[in-house]
């Protein structure tokens, strides 16, 4: 596979397959025939792997652009996950050298000999793996994550909440099949200490003690998100608890880059909020209180300012949809579509409607349209009781003159249709004989990634534009409200919440 040639390189590749607990038991044979375990053959490999991995994905980086965010420029190193992924693919735990008691499938020693083969096919092959390698060293490559391992992923959720933290161990077994567990001892702002271990499987070494022990904890403290609460045990309780008042206890102002850290690691409910998934927010707000027993109701202030900069990010910060459309390039059709699509979909989360109704924002609508083109309008609403946000009133007013001017340019009549149906606003616009892809496609996605409770569609030959209901507030927790609040608002924009509280949109 790495076409490596036995007669220069058989004495590394049985380095490579030799664990340490076959040459504790086999001194005397591994002496006479000069030979070695694989531990500094794997600290060499750590390093090729390092490198290949680098190089795979400065390529795929300049590949984009020469301008690469914060993302794309993440460099980490491949974890012990990784190379026994890589060993697994290569099926070295059936070639492996080990002592009686040495698990040759164990992670950390599969781990090793993918590192130990790598080393080999470097001193072979040497820069030439750059450039040519075996398809499933490149598939692998291909396939890194760009993510925290976990004990750095947890040093981060400490530092960021005002939280310390360290490692106690104990070590049992022999020398040579040594096991390790590692006891985490937090330590909160208000001074809370709590510790927790994680048995060990098998023989391990402090690192491998510290990753099971980090990984545990945070897949407790996402188990609110994930809905297994009431699978954890009574201990699991009372460490997620810990957590969770160490995280609104510790929490201060952010910066965007904490912010992108949070969201990421699905801290806090950010990560449902910001993608929309109101129902799903709600429903880990409603675990979180009742796991907290509603000790204190407060939602500190820091979380609720944290729930605005996120919205005021991703909706109108530096990488957001709609800066970057704003940016756009060059005077190309394209180029032109976005632009001006960042322009009316930003006016309409600016300016919203007040003190008018959907059938106002329609009528006026028709009576510039009809003199320009061919216009049909159903009205199928009916009785049925809808009360939209002022920027929901202000995203359809934009959709109706964006779908118009197009109809215009292109000389096709458009249809419109109203209905309402389980508390939702369907406004199907109908263009007929337009490429409503090219026209409008830009336009919806921006719309729907900017204004709250707001979807826009497009399908051949038409363009459907969803307003959502809003949520009932009274059955919520105070955790989801200020969520809500934020959803609805976006620091950075007018907040439609607040103001409505002062002057209601007129229901239909």
């Amino acid at each position: 596979m790495f076409e490596l040639d036995d007669r220069l390189i058989a004495g590394f590749l049985t380095q490579a397959l030799t664990h340490s607990s076959y040459v504790h038991e086999n001194r005397t044979d591994v002496a006479a025939h000069h030979q070695r375990d694989n531990q500094l053959l794997a600290h060499h490999g750590s390093l090729v792997l390092n490198h290949l991995a680098k190089h795979a994905r400065v390529g795929r980086i300049l590949a984009h652009g020469l301008v690469p965010d914060e993302d794309e420029a993440r460099m980490h190193t491949p974890a012990n996950e990784d190379t026994a992924r890589l060993g697994t693919a290569l099926a070295l735990a059936d070639g492996m050298r080990t002592g009686r008691g040495e698990d040759s499938q164990r992670r950390s020693t599969v781990a090793d000999a993918a590192q130990s083969v790598a080393a080999t096919a470097w001193r072979l092959h040497g820069t030439r793996l750059l450039r040519r390698r075996p398809a499933v060293l490149d598939g692998w490559l291909s396939e890194l994550q760009y993510q925290h391992e976990p004990v750095t992923a947890l040093n981060l959720l400490t530092t960021m909440f005002g939280m310390t933290h360290h490692y106690e161990y104990e070590r049992t077994g022999l020398d040579h099949l040594q096991t390790f567990t590692s006891t985490l001892v937090l330590s909160d702002a208000r001074g809370r200490v709590h510790r927790w271990a994680v048995p060990p499987e098998g023989p391990s070494s402090k690192s491998d003690a510290d990753k099971t022990t980090a990984q545990d904890v945070l897949e407790i403290l996402a188990a609110p998100a994930d809905d297994l609460v009431d699978a954890l045990t009574m201990a699991e309780r009372d460490l997620l608890r810990y957590l969770l008042r160490a995280q609104l206890d510790g929490l201060a102002t952010t910066t965007a880059r904490q912010r992108i850290r949070i969201i990421s690691g699905g801290l806090l409910g950010t990560d449902l909020l910001a993608t929309g998934d109101l129902d799903a927010f709600c429903a880990w707000a409603r675990r979180v209180h009742d796991l907290l027993h509603a000790e204190d109701d407060t939602v500190p202030p820091p979380l609720g300012e944290l729930y605005r900069q996120i919205f005021a990010d991703t909706r109108f910060g530096p990488r957001s949809l709609l800066r970057r459309m704003a940016a756009e390039q060059g005077n190309d059709p394209a180029g032109t579509v976005r632009r001006n699509a960042a322009e009316v979909v930003g006016s309409a989360a600016a300016r919203g409607l007040w003190g008018v109704t959907v059938r106002d924002v329609v009528q006026g609508w028709w009576r510039e349209q009809a003199f320009r083109t061919s216009v049909t309008v159903r009205d199928d609403m009916r009785q049925e009781h809808f009360l939209p946000l002022p920027a929901q009133l202000a995203a359809l007013d934009e959709t109706l003159a964006w779908c118009g001017e197009a109809a215009e340019a292109a000389g096709s009549p458009i249809d419109v249709e109203l209905t309402i149906q389980d508390g939702t606003l369907h406004t199907w616009i109908g263009l007929q004989g337009l490429n409503t892809r090219v026209a409008c496609d830009d336009f919806a996605r921006l719309l729907s990634r900017t204004l709250p409770h707001t979807d826009c569609l497009v399908d051949d030959g038409h363009v459907l534009l969803r307003l959502h209901g809003r949520l009932d507030t009274e059955s919520l927790t105070p955790l989801a409200v200020a969520g809500i609040d934020a959803y609805l608002s976006g620091a950075g924009a007018p907040s439609p919440l607040a103001n409505a509280r002062e002057q209601e949109p007129v229901a239909e």
